[in-house]
């Protein structure tokens, strides 16, 4: 391989790493509300495994 896309190589998994760690970073949690269910018409379970609602989706 040439040095400059061995070179380009190391600056594309730099950026990557950064904008990974970056995205990870700022990610925030969010909340399942029933509001959302109401608003649309749809049941719960449209979206969610779990009748309680858990983390899983469909």
């Amino acid at each position: 391989m040439r040095p400059v896309l061995i070179r380009f190589a190391q600056y594309l998994v730099v950026v990557a790493l950064a904008l990974g760690v970056t995205l990870w970073a700022a990610a925030q949690p969010v909340h399942a509300l029933p509001e959302y269910a109401a608003r649309t018409g749809e049941a719960c379970a449209t979206c969610h495994v779990s009748p309680g609602g858990g983390p899983r989706w469909r």
